[in-house]
């Protein structure tokens, strides 16, 4: 089920600043990435209802688990991920989005505990829904984070 979805410099998410990332979530049972992108593209994709459901949302140097977490962001509390928008079954009608929220302190704050200081470059991320038993990633790709003049 997971659609890689690069974050890229053509988003312009710099360091520093506070952004929403937004993801759709399409059923991409017995589909290739290929297929899926097709579907989405002819609007003829089966959008998932993801209300109530447990996700994670991870950014990484690299992929490898054992790469500390630089950013992470769950539902809960507080709530950094939410659900917006109305699911409807037509991808044409379908507004439901996972709504990612990031802080100009998740990427910068010298004088936090600990410091936050990311650089400018390409990262890893990753959005997995955690329920006990249907645990899996739902998109993944490559995350570019810019440098401006100001954070």
């Amino acid at each position: 089920m997971a659609l890689q979805q690069d974050i890229t410099a053509d988003q312009r998410i710099f360091l520093g600043e506070d952004k929403y990332l937004e993801f759709p979530v399409y059923d991409q049972t017995n589909l290739t990435d290929e297929e899926l992108r097709a579907q989405i593209a002819a609007g003829t994709a089966t959008p998932i209802d993801v209300s109530g459901w447990g996700l994670l949302w991870v950014l990484r140097k690299k992929d490898k688990s054992d790469d500390p977490a630089l950013i992470e962001k769950s539902t809960g509390s507080p709530a950094d991920i939410t659900v917006i928008g109305t699911w409807d079954a037509n991808q044409g009608t379908n507004t439901q989005r996972v709504r990612v929220a990031l802080y100009d302190t998740d990427s910068y704050d010298p004088t936090g505990s600990p410091p936050v200081i990311l650089r400018k470059g390409t990262y890893r991320h990753s959005l997995k829904r955690m329920d006990d038993g249907s645990e899996s990633v739902l998109n993944f790709g490559k995350f570019v984070f810019l440098q401006s003049t100001t954070r």
